[in-house]
């Protein structure tokens, strides 16, 4: 996983640490992202996800769910018998915007 993970790293012309993060950030299932560093270059290293963040796609999305086989199931829905949309696909209302 780590292998292929860095690799499409690589591809995305970003370091790993920056695709972990920028993945942190835009997974709805993560309330908080948080990251330590020891050197500065590390901080100034980590700050560059939020340009990841910016042009992120269900593209990305859907190749990370593929690298890391860690999607929630879906829970079901008793009165209908029916599998609910996934979590990470359901749209949230913040700040009257949905996102």
């Amino acid at each position: 996983m780590l292998r292929e993970f860095s690799a499409y790293a690589e591809s995305l012309k970003v370091s790993p640490a920056q695709l972990a993060l920028a993945w942190v950030i835009k997974n709805r299932d993560v309330s908080v992202c948080l990251f330590g560093a020891t050197k500065l270059e590390q901080v100034d290293d980590n700050i560059k996800c939020l340009e990841l963040v910016k042009r992120w796609t269900p593209e990305i999305e859907k190749k990370m769910d593929e690298i890391f086989m860690n999607v929630p199931e879906p829970l079901l829905n008793w009165r209908t018998w029916t599998p609910n949309q996934p979590r990470r696909l359901q749209m949230v209302k913040y700040n009257g915007n949905m996102e």
